[in-house]
């Protein structure tokens, strides 16, 4: 099992999906009971509400603690100090309107499309496409390459659609 194995449940690669709310929305007082169940029965129960959705899924472990950091409440300073790491998975890839996590498509600014095109691809993942290891710089020494430079809220909404992560400086 996985506590025999010293690793954590660390989430789905689809997490909109295995919100009870999703499901439950309508039915306040079913919502509000399910909610008190221990998490693992809360994924227990929304796979069996939902059985067509469920047929498969990915899922994350992780060995020891990891802490995500909320960089809705980070400071400028440390959101331009962090280094910048653009995720691997983006398709199509590179363009200026891409699939999210849930196939939406998502148009890019001109400024987030800029800033992704200068940021290193996420290292731990293989791909053919790029046969050196890009090293991530920091926030702020991408925008200095910028034309346009990119806002605040800008890298926020590029990190809620993961397609953007951060690394704290140290």
């Amino acid at each position: 099992t996985v506590k025999d194995l010293d690793v954590k449940f660390a989430g789905f690669s689809n997490p909109k999906l295995w919100k009870l709310e999703r499901l439950l929305a309508g039915a306040p007082e079913a919502l509000a009971r399910a909610q008190k169940l221990p998490q693992e029965q809360q994924y227990r129960l929304i796979e069996l509400l939902d059985p067509d959705t469920f047929t498969h899924y990915e899922f994350f472990l992780v060995k020891g603690e990891v802490q995500k950091k909320n960089w809705h409440e980070a400071s400028e300073e440390e959101i331009y100090s962090a280094k910048a790491i653009r995720q691997a998975g983006i398709q199509p890839w590179p363009a200026d309107r891409v699939f999210d996590q849930d196939y939406n498509l998502v148009q890019f600014t001109d400024a987030e499309y800029a800033f992704l095109q200068l940021c290193a691809q996420d290292p731990t993942v293989e791909t053919f496409e790029y046969e050196e290891v890009e090293e991530p710089q920091a926030v702020k020494d991408i925008v200095a390459k910028m034309e346009s430079p990119i806002t605040k809220e800008e890298i926020l909404r590029l990190l809620d659609l993961e397609f953007l992560f951060l690394q704290p400086s140290k």
